[in-house]
Formats: C-alpha cells, sequence, structure tokens
C-alpha cells in the first residue's frame, strides 16, 4: 500500500488489515486456491477480497462477475476451507475487532 494511503488511515484511524488479498478472483477462483492462500496467510490481518453470491436472474443481468459469484460462495462455505482455516489456525473476525 503506498505510504500516502497508509498515513490517511491512520490520520483517520480506519480500520483495515495488514493485508489485501487479491488471487481468489476469476481463474483463482478455486477450492485448491482458496485453501493454498489459507495455508500460506502470514501472521497478522488479511482480508480476502471476494464477492459471493446467489446467481439468479437479476445478478445475471446485473453482473458480468455471476458464475464465480456463485462458486466463490460455495468454496467460502465448503467443508474443506472450514478446515483449511482450523489446521492452519485461522480465526474470521470483523472489521470491528481489527
Amino acid at each position: 500500500m503506498p505510504a500516502a494511503a497508509q498515513a490517511l488511515l491512520a490520520q483517520y484511524r480506519v480500520p483495515h488489515p495488514e493485508r489485501l488479498i487479491v488471487s481468489f478472483f476469476g481463474a483463482g477462483v478455486t477450492l485448491n486456491n482458496l485453501e493454498q492462500i489459507v495455508a500460506e496467510l502470514a501472521p497478522g490481518s488479511s482480508e480476502l477480497m471476494c464477492h459471493p453470491g446467489v446467481v439468479d436472474a437479476q445478478l445475471q443481468h446485473s453482473s458480468s462477475y455471476c458464475a464465480e459469484r456463485g462458486l466463490e460462495l460455495e468454496y467460502l462455505t465448503h467443508a474443506r476451507a472450514r478446515g483449511a482455516l482450523e489446521v492452519n489456525g485461522v480465526e474470521l473476525i470483523t472489521f470491528a475487532q481489527l
């Protein structure tokens, strides 16, 4: 993150994670990739950029990122994802906990 952005976040006390992970997007939306991301997390706080959703007619009409949203939802709620979190000691938190 650019130093100017970091300074503004600090100045205005905006809660934010230490890292943003953007590799779970597009072709990266796979269960294996999600497990690898979780296994390679560095200590501290990380945000996984994701856009899960239920694919319905309205979403299909309004978004070009449809099929991937359905896959993200499936993989993020998959038992293997939960297992990866547990095995790697990852705790899910909210922004209020940052």
